[in-house]
């Protein structure tokens, strides 16, 4: 474990929003069962701020200490700022990840993108321009969508 920065230890030994949540607006997954790491994230939304946010996770110390930043990062965030958290600053915020750990890293963003543009797309309104799924919306696409295991 010497390989892990001081501040992905402390967030995976103590992380934040952990849970499920009752009645969530959206739910978002990411990650892959067959690679080990998947994250689920719960959002309430109002007034377009996600008021709160719950994740289960089930993965690495990375996988782990990324979705308690990440979770930490977008609550209480409008929806349009939440589009533009990226991976590089929630590696910063960690100590700067190891290249090996980038996938795991990726995994809770991903998740809240996901659960926004289930959000957006259930109530019909336009993502975001710029946003990170936004041509796939354009384009007619629904985000691809694999249960949680």
């Amino acid at each position: 474990m010497g390989a892990y920065t001081k501040e992905v230890l402390q967030h995976f030994q103590n992380p934040q929003n952990i849970g499920e949540m009752a009645d969530p607006d959206a739910t978002g997954e990411s990650g892959n069962a067959s690679d080990g790491d998947m994250v689920r994230v719960f959002i309430k939304i109002k007034d377009d701020v996600i008021m709160d946010i719950k994740a289960q996770v089930f993965g690495c110390v990375t996988a782990i200490a990324t979705t308690s930043v990440t979770t930490m990062l977008v609550k209480g965030k409008q929806i349009e700022d939440a589009y533009g958290i990226s991976k590089q600053e929630i590696s910063q915020l960690l100590g700067n990840l190891y290249e090996q750990k980038n996938n795991c890293s990726n995994l809770a963003i991903d998740a809240v993108i996901d659960a926004i543009n289930k959000y957006m797309n259930r109530k019909d309104e336009p993502i975001p321009t710029g946003s990170r799924l936004a041509c796939s919306k354009n384009l007619g696409v629904k985000p691809e969508y694999r249960p949680y295991l």
